[in-house]
């Protein structure tokens, strides 16, 4: 009987030392998976969702929350509504928040928080090509981190003063050249009521108002192509029949708010236009018409 019984565990012993090493781990993770629970389970699941899944950005379509995932192995992104299933896994969005740009999954009952990355990965590297795409993704982000990318687009060594300050939101569905995304970041500081002027090799960015009181691009030529941007500048203008005073009453309602000024001489009947190279261009086409 005791011959039988060592025959039986060395058999047993033989078998499972013949078994395929992958097999063993293969049965193992099964088993781990069984046995974990509560924040262990938890835990477990959020690191295999973050390595596969990435939360992109987190909007508002006809006042539904909404998140945007996109899945690292397959390269495909999905929005998602709160209770909705997300594509290529087994999670569910159980709920949106926008004001702390977190969104809770829920997996095998187990809920856990996925935060909105501020710093974009499209943030490009420092060998960029001229001619590389980039891609616009900020969801309620820090301007001075947009700031961060356009100096890293430009090689520029940027100067910020401490009022540019607040979040802002600049989405791209597609990726775009590099002057694209450098222009449509001049328009967000437009917006926001910043521009930047340039002194050597460095760039200031301030006020959009205060700008007048800097070194600004003037210049008495037509406004170029590559100047046709949401910058500050200034634009002397030279009325050949109307005057100047005249033009500026004409002008002065289409200036930007907060940043245009028109400066008028009547001595030599000309005037300085301080406005984006953008509205410049229009008012010059404007002037011409009418002078």
């Amino acid at each position: 009987m005791k011959t039988s019984t060592c025959l039986i565990i060395l058999f047993t012993i033989v078998c499972f030392c013949a078994t395929p090493t992958h097999a063993k781990k293969n049965s193992l993770k099964k088993t781990q998976s069984k046995i974990l629970t509560g924040e262990a389970l938890k835990a477990c699941l959020q690191n295999t969702f973050n390595r596969r899944m990435k939360l992109t950005s987190i909007s508002e379509i006809d006042s539904n929350a909404v998140a945007t995932f996109r899945d690292k192995v397959k390269k495909t992104e999905s929005k998602v509504k709160i209770g909705e299933n997300i594509p290529n896994s087994s999670a569910k969005v159980a709920a949106i928040y926008t004001g702390k740009n977190t969104v809770t999954i829920e997996e095998k009952k187990q809920r856990f928080v996925v935060p909105l990355r501020v710093y974009q990965e499209e943030l490009p590297p420092s060998n960029l090509k001229k001619f590389d795409l980039v891609k616009l993704n900020f969801e309620q982000t820090d301007i001075r981190s947009v700031l961060l990318f356009l100096s890293e687009l430009t090689g520029e060594n940027l100067i910020i003063d401490n009022i540019v300050r607040g979040d802002v939101t600049v989405i791209s569905p597609s990726r775009i050249t590099q002057n694209e995304a450098i222009k449509i970041i001049y328009s967000v500081l437009k917006m926001n009521g910043f521009t930047i002027v340039r002194n050597g090799k460095t760039a200031e960015v301030i006020r959009s108002g205060e700008a007048i009181y800097y070194p600004i691009t003037t210049s008495t030529k037509p406004v170029k192509e590559n100047e046709v941007n949401d910058l500050i500048r200034a634009q002397m203008i030279f009325p050949k029949y109307i005057p100047a005073y005249k033009i500026e009453e004409f002008i002065n309602k289409m200036l930007t708010k907060g940043a245009g000024r028109v400066i008028v001489d009547n001595y030599g009947n000309n005037l300085i236009i301080i406005d984006t190279g953008t509205n410049i261009k229009r008012l010059m086409k404007i002037i011409e018409i009418i002078d």
